[in-house]
């Protein structure tokens, strides 16, 4: 197991688990409880969720939970590729309405765990993308938020130019003076 923390938001780790490999293919660890709590983290999973997406340049995201209901979650790429994106949402944060990414591949065989407070989206870099998220709340539909990919004052620039964006995403608010950010 390799845990890489991330230089600008310490809340922010990815954890790369060992693989094992022989002649029938491959097995690997994608979540121990254990792990997480060497790290400080109490990561009680309540929704298990995967997500595939088709096409080279959709763009998911940028999707959270307003409290009570903010979430850990853990990503995992378990097909193709990803530029994972997230923002810290959290008001008395250091790195509020700072962006982050994180490449994620089957590949690497990693997980990326973020804290409650963050935004989250991601851009696939290949086709054919299946994600794998581990969720310490459920999805609860009223309490959902978005921020807009294209918003100035989060100025996120993606290597990748977007082709596919759902309605959904492409209407999430830019952020205002009524923006009040997540008290975590």
């Amino acid at each position: 197991m390799k845990v890489n923390i991330n230089n600008i938001f310490p809340d922010v780790i990815t954890i790369e688990n060992n693989s094992f490999e022989d002649s029938r293919g491959s097995f690997y660890k994608v979540f121990e409880d254990a792990q997480f709590l060497e790290l400080g983290v109490d990561f009680k999973i309540k929704q298990i969720n995967i997500s595939n997406t088709e096409t080279k340049g959709t763009f998911r995201g940028l999707h959270f939970q307003y409290p009570p209901y903010s979430e850990i979650k853990g990503i995992q790429c378990i097909s193709g590729e990803v530029l994972d994106v997230f923002v810290d949402l959290r008001i008395n944060s250091k790195t509020y309405l700072k962006h982050g990414f994180e490449r994620l591949s089957l590949d690497k065989k990693q997980i990326l765990l973020l804290p409650k407070g963050f935004a989250h989206g991601f851009i696939t870099l290949t086709d054919k993308v299946s994600l794998l998220y581990l969720h310490d709340q459920a999805y609860v539909s009223g309490s959902e938020g978005g921020l807009n990919i294209y918003d100035p004052a989060l100025n996120i620039k993606l290597p990748e130019e977007i082709k596919i964006l759902s309605d959904r995403d492409k209407n999430h608010p830019f952020i205002n003076d009524n923006f009040n950010g997540i008290k975590i």
